[in-house]
């Protein structure tokens, strides 16, 4: 399980309330003895936690556990039919929105381009595709999350910086609470992305790992011991802006030769029609994907050389942090498996054999949805934290 937590007064009573209701979601039918082995907490905490859940209605208790020679225990398993979550991911290319039930399961989902980033008009979007997704459901939303591409500051959600979206200090999350009119909690599309793989793709079970989108910039969520790690001021994990090309072109963010420059969406599109001798050329990276599968050796050409350049990255994050699993998010889930060998290659070359022997490269199991998935669970972490 990846918190969306910090260390503080709170975070053990929410970390226990949390844990219980994953076990409960993710296995279904457990009495309160079978969550007391599963947990490690104390009877009265189960038993406190399972009423506080019992309360508010998220699980349900009923017959059928076997008897060990007393009274058949109740079991418990969540409500998946009246409650739900809106997870919305918002890239400067699409705004993507996904209704979920309580266990994560994505029940519908939306997708629409995005040509203009004015706040007003994402918030307008989302409230259309939350309206999409939730027509046909009786569900009641709890709340939503979402994912965005920059900074969020912690205590008031507002976005601090999001430059592919062309924004600074702005209150995203006021504008969607007055649209969908139910809380709404913001955090790094990145973030959540780790929260959405050790929820429910290849990194369940697995407390050190570090998921990295590909789209149109590059970013990647840290988890350190089962927690997102922010940093200082909130910006950790940017990992598109580590220099792997010395006097390579001019970033966004005005230095030379970041990963971003190389491996974004937009940079390997790029690449293949200047190779291609074609700048007009209706592309993307799928087509390039396939191009490459067909023995197109231009695509062929460009995608090795950009998993040559992301492994160079990925050798400095595994030195650095010493995770168990790397993921390949994003657009990279398109072709991914063209490039692991450049990627590996390369990052077991100039990482340290003890870190990086260690360590593993994935590519997302849960592909271009992840965010989607882990807005949602951090629109449920959120709520469980404010239940009483």
């Amino acid at each position: 399980m990846v918190l969306n937590l910090t260390a503080n007064q709170q975070y053990l009573r929410v970390l226990n309330r949390c844990t219980v209701f994953e076990e409960i979601s993710k296995n279904g039918a457990l009495s309160r003895a079978d969550l007391q082995k599963k947990t490690g907490l104390t009877a009265t905490a189960i038993s406190n936690i399972v009423g506080d859940l019992l309360r508010n209605r998220l699980i349900i208790e009923y017959d059928g556990g076997m008897s060990t020679g007393g009274r058949p225990p109740k079991l418990l398993d969540v409500d998946k039919i009246h409650w739900g979550v809106l997870g919305v991911d918002i890239d400067p290319a699409i705004v993507t929105v996904g209704l979920m039930d309580l266990k994560g399961t994505i029940i519908a989902l939306r997708s629409k381009k995005l040509a203009d980033s004015d706040i007003n008009n994402v918030a307008d979007i989302v409230k259309e595709l939350a309206t999409d997704v939730s027509r046909d459901s009786n569900r009641k939303v709890l709340a939503a999350g979402v994912g965005i591409p920059g900074w969020v500051y912690p205590k008031t959600q507002v976005v601090a910086f999001a430059p592919n979206l062309n924004w600074k200090d702005v209150d995203l999350k006021f504008c969607l609470n007055e649209k969908l009119q139910i809380p709404v909690y913001l955090d790094n599309e990145a973030n959540v992305t780790a929260m959405g793989e050790g929820w429910a793709g290849c990194a369940q079970n697995i407390d050190n790992f570090i998921a990295v989108n590909f789209r149109t910039g590059v970013g990647s969520g840290i988890v350190i011991d089962g927690l997102i790690y922010r940093g200082i001021s909130g910006s950790s994990g940017e990992i598109g802006h580590i220099t792997v090309d010395e006097g390579g072109r001019r970033c966004s963010c005005g230095n030379y030769g970041c990963l971003e420059t190389i491996a974004s969406t937009p940079a390997i599109c790029e690449r293949f029609k200047k190779k291609k001798g074609d700048m007009h050329m209706a592309v993307d990276v799928k087509v390039i994907a396939d191009s490459a599968k067909s023995g197109d050796h231009i695509a062929l050409e460009v995608l090795r050389d950009t998993g040559k350049y992301i492994g160079i990255a990925f050798s400095m994050a595994v030195n650095l942090l010493n995770p168990q699993l790397v993921i390949l998010g994003g657009d990279a889930v398109e072709y991914g498996e063209i490039i692991l060998p450049e990627i590996e290659q390369s990052m077991r070359s100039k990482a340290l054999s003890t870190s990086v022997n260690s360590c593993s490269v994935k590519i997302s199991s849960l592909g271009k949805t992840a965010p989607v998935v882990g807005a949602g669970i951090l629109a449920l972490q959120s709520h469980l934290s404010n239940i009483i």
